[in-house]
């Protein structure tokens, strides 16, 4: 069984898409469990970005004795800043893929029910 991550099943279904292959209701729900579960690490991931940042304007505030906006910039500028950023763009990717596929499961399963 080949190693899962959150990027493999995001990069599985960006292929699909950009190569017009059909999705069965299957794969949107073991999609949206995986995903689900491998949220947790994301977020986890998160926690520890937004922690760094709060701890970059701690020291700007304390050791160059700067004002709450002049710090605020300078650690808005940083690339800890950045990737705390992208990281959470990446997780409500997620929510939002978590609930189309919800979506997307329900809606063939009633086109299957009627044929």
């Amino acid at each position: 069984m080949e190693h899962r991550t959150l990027d493999s099943v995001l990069d599985w279904f960006k292929k699909a898409v950009e190569d017009r292959q059909p999705i069965d209701a299957h794969n949107w729900i073991e999609a949206a469990m995986m995903m689900n579960l491998f949220l947790g690490d994301e977020q986890g991931k998160l926690f520890i970005k937004e922690q760094m940042v709060a701890q970059e304007r701690q020291k700007a505030l304390e050791a160059q004795n700067m004002t709450v906006a002049k710090a605020k910039v300078i650690v808005e500028a940083s690339d800890a800043f950045m990737e705390t950023r992208v990281l959470k763009a990446k997780i409500d990717r997620v929510i939002e893929f978590i609930r189309l596929a919800k979506v997307m499961a329900r809606s063939a399963q009633e086109e299957f029910k009627s044929n």
